[in-house]
């Protein structure tokens, strides 16, 4: 007989500040590289080609396109878009040391040398680790491109239009905010306190409801995604299978910002069915049992606190509810003697 068991966090919504890390060039071994290598060989080369430019399917993933798309960008970045999206279809399939050997064949091909320090698989010190160059936003890098190659040297281009960054305006949660939320905004699981699950919005009817076409689309993560997003200002918070978070543009669809959990080699991930918004934090259940913290308008983690162990026969998967300055999460699972609440 399953058995719901409740266990209740009380956390604070303090934030921890987080040490400083100085960046520095990314380092990785020789023998990560050649396990990279066989990897890519196995899951990537089908698509990108044998000599990481030649493929069909898929963009280069050596020379100037792939220095200049990743150029500024951490290693953390680049790990967590690798876990989220690569191979399609077949995220899973990979553990965590594969996609840090994979990354240190894609540098390896993109001229970076190998050290005697392995890359560590560590997200604090992968955020730390930098693609050499300037970084460019992905507008910025297109405009010096075109079919027919670069533009004539001495031509001058109008600015291109900058797109608003709504993370740059968003507003802090408030519990009168939830009770009574804004029309456009859905800010938690039930959109309010009142779990009625019900918009106000008025603007799609039964009338035109033929007319609504596609605006922009975006691939989760394969796996069982069951989590509602959360709309605030104009930023969709998304959780996805894999313990990934997004926050998305809701005009464009365009990535703000992308949060990855780094789990351990044995700790399988979970369904999750939402996140918590509150104050300037999203809430994040994880799949080792934690409730982590996050800052609304980077992503960085700004405290971490375990709920219970990681053992499997505890989960998460209904998310916390933030209200009144504390976060309460609950959780599933058997133990003995039945329910109890901490």
């Amino acid at each position: 007989m399953r058995i719901l068991v409740i266990n209740i966090l009380i956390a604070t919504l303090g934030a921890m500040s987080a040490e400083a890390v100085q960046a520095k060039t990314p380092s990785f071994s020789t023998d990560q590289a050649r396990q990279g290598e066989n990897s890519f060989n196995k899951y990537c080369a089908s698509c990108h080609g044998a000599n990481l430019t030649d493929g069909m399917f898929g963009p280069p993933l050596a020379g100037n396109s792939f220095k200049e798309r990743w150029a500024g960008r951490s290693m953390e970045e680049l790990f967590n878009y690798l876990r989220a999206a690569m191979p399609p279809g077949l995220t899973g399939q990979i553990n965590s040391s594969g996609y840090i050997d994979l990354i240190s064949y894609l540098l390896e091909k993109n001229g970076i040398e190998s050290s005697k320090e392995a890359m560590p698989v560590r997200l604090d010190v992968l955020g730390a680790m930098m693609m050499p160059g300037e970084r460019v936003s992905d507008q910025e890098r297109r405009r010096g491109w075109s079919p027919g190659g670069p533009i004539s040297p001495g031509a001058v281009l109008p600015e291109w239009p900058a797109t608003p960054n709504p993370l740059d305006n968003i507003s802090s949660v408030t519990a009168e905010m939830i009770a009574d939320p804004p029309p456009g905004d859905w800010l938690t699981w039930r959109r309010s306190y009142n779990d009625l699950g019900y918009s106000p919005l008025k603007q799609i009817n039964r009338r035109n409801v033929r007319q609504l076409r596609l605006a922009w689309s975006l691939s989760l993560p394969a796996g069982p995604n069951a989590a509602t997003p959360l709309v605030h200002d104009g930023v969709i918070f998304v959780h996805s299978f894999g313990d990934h978070v997004q926050a998305l543009n809701a005009a464009t669809g365009d990535e703000l910002w992308h949060y990855g959990r780094l789990l351990g080699e044995n700790t399988r991930p979970g369904v999750k069915r939402n996140l918590a918004l509150y104050g300037d934090k999203v809430y994040v259940p994880t799949s080792d049992n934690h409730v982590v913290a996050l800052n609304m308008k980077t992503g960085r983690v700004l405290w971490d606190q375990p709920v219970t162990d990681a053992n499997p026969r505890w989960s998460l998967t209904g998310g916390p509810l933030a209200a009144a300055g504390v976060v309460i999460q609950g959780i599933q699972g058997q133990a003995p003697g039945g329910a109890y609440v901490i």
